[in-house]
């Protein structure tokens, strides 16, 4: 993990809008902490979450048309 270890009290989840280099909407990426993350899948895969150590948390692109 980069730096020092996310603070306990962090939120259990957020989400932000991901844009492409061109300024076209890819989705909402989905984060939550890792101790809610148990193995789900994300729901516009079916795949893993991935984990950002940068940040401690999960991540899932939710893209436009999904849940």
């Amino acid at each position: 993990m980069f730096g020092n270890p996310p603070p306990a009290d962090r939120p259990a989840g957020y989400s932000i809008w991901l844009f492409d280099g061109a300024g076209n909407f890819l989705g909402i990426e989905k984060l939550i902490r890792t101790d809610l993350y148990d193995g789900q899948p994300c729901e516009s895969t079916g795949q893993a979450w991935m984990f950002r150590a940068a940040i401690g948390y999960y991540a899932c692109l939710r893209t436009t048309g999904k849940d």
